[in-house]
C-alpha cells in the first residue's frame, strides 16, 4: 500500500478511518463510477452509488479512508507486481461494495412437530444481492469463495404437513474457538 501511496495510485496508507469528507464526494462519485466500467465485478452495481454512505466530516480524524486515486484510469495495471495489483484490486473492491446498493435477505425460522419431538430450522431468502453481488463475481474471478452460503429454505405455509419424510442422525465433534491473531485481537479492541 506505502508503495501505491508513492506511485500515486492509493490515498495515504497511515490511517484508521472508515469514511471520507464531504470535499471528496465529487471525486469518488467519479472514481466509482469509473470502478464500474472498467473492474469486471462492476457489472453487478446497479443504481447510483451511495456516496452518502461513506462521507462523514465528524469520524474523519487526520486522514480520511484509503481509496484508490483517479490516476488508476491512466495506469496499465500489468506494469504493476502481483502483489500491488492485488492490493489496488482489494481496495476497488471494499469502495465498490461500500458504496452499493444493500443486501435484502429475508430471515425465516420454522418450527416442525414430528412423533413428539419439536425442530427447528432457520434459512434466509436473498430478495436483492446488492453489494453481495459485486464481492461475488470478484471473488469467482479470483477463484475464491467470499463465504459459505446458508441454505435457503423451500416456500412454506403455516400448518403445512410431510409426509414420508426420511430422517438420520449424525454424529461429530465440535471444535474450540480459533486462537486470537494479533489482527484479530486489534478488531476485536477497535470493535468490540
Amino acid at each position: 500500500l506505502q508503495s501505491l501511496y508513492e506511485k500515486k495510485l492509493a490515498t495515504y496508507p497511515r490511517t484508521d478511518s472508515r469514511y471520507l469528507t464531504e470535499d471528496m464526494r465529487e471525486t469518488a462519485e467519479k472514481l466509482i463510477i469509473w470502478l464500474r466500467e472498467n473492474m469486471s465485478c462492476g457489472s453487478a452495481c446497479k443504481g447510483n452509488p451511495d456516496i452518502a454512505r461513506v462521507t462523514d466530516n465528524a469520524k474523519v480524524s487526520d486522514h480520511h479512508a484509503i481509496i484508490p486515486t483517479m490516476q488508476i484510469a491512466k495506469l496499465d495495471r500489468s506494469e504493476l507486481p502481483a502483489g500491488e495489483r492485488s492490493v489496488l484490486s482489494l481496495i476497488s473492491l471494499r469502495l465498490l461494495t461500500a458504496t452499493a446498493q444493500p443486501q435484502i435477505t429475508e430471515a425465516t425460522t420454522v418450527t416442525l412437530n414430528c412423533s413428539g419431538y419439536t425442530f427447528t430450522a432457520n434459512g434466509k431468502i436473498e430478495l436483492q444481492t446488492g453489494w453481495k453481488e459485486i464481492e461475488r463475481l470478484f471473488f469467482a474471478q479470483l477463484k475464491q469463495t467470499a463465504e459459505k452460503e446458508e441454505p435457503s429454505l423451500p416456500k412454506l405455509t403455516e400448518g403445512q404437513r410431510f409426509e414420508r419424510v426420511k430422517a438420520s442422525v449424525r454424529e461429530g465433534k465440535t471444535s474450540p474457538p480459533k486462537h486470537y491473531t494479533i489482527e484479530t485481537l486489534n478488531n476485536y479492541l477497535k470493535n468490540p
